[in-house]
């Protein structure tokens, strides 16, 4: 599907090095945490971390083909039992039976589509209290602060920003 855009193989390479660094400095392991991929198109961010011994995977999306690629993709690496795939949308739908459900969420959502509000209310409903994050926006788009979120470290890779965050 076109409309999809998996984050580049550079880039996660770039996300996973920079969150071995974090969680080092924090005392965080991958084994512990609960983690939600939002606009999670193929589910590759979800499904890396669940390479790396996250506990379980929440894999949110309103595109019913997104949806399809994600079984698909969990099925063939038989990680059903640690995944749970839920046709969401973030801007329309009520959070109300994933509230504090997430420890650590990546967060990717279509560029140029919609303000970063308009969703970021969501994600910080589906987080926990102390929850680390990382948003991927176009380049073009930066931000100084986001919402109930410390930026702890910004990297840019191509057309893309992505910011390192932690809940407050």
């Amino acid at each position: 599907n076109k409309l999809i855009r998996p984050t580049s193989s550079r880039a996660r390479e770039m996300i996973f090095n920079t969150l071995n660094s974090l969680f080092q400095k924090n005392d965080l392991d991958f084994q512990k945490l609960t983690v939600c991929d939002f606009f999670c198109g193929t589910g590759t961010l979800g499904i890396e971390a669940l390479s790396r011994g996250a506990k379980k995977l929440l894999l949110f999306d309103k595109s019913e083909d997104a949806i399809k690629i994600c079984k698909s993709n969990c099925d063939k690496l038989e990680i059903d039992r640690l995944t749970e795939i839920i046709k969401f949308d973030l801007i329309k739908d009520s959070p109300e039976n994933y509230l504090n459900k997430c420890d650590f969420f990546f967060c990717d959502p279509p560029y140029n589509k919609f303000d970063i509000k308009l969703w970021l209310r969501n994600v910080d409903m589906i987080s926990k209290n102390n929850a680390y994050g990382v948003i991927e926006l176009p380049k073009k788009i930066t931000v100084d602060s986001i919402w109930n979120f410390k930026i702890l470290n910004k990297k840019i890779v191509s057309n893309s920003i992505f910011y390192f965050v932690k809940k407050v």
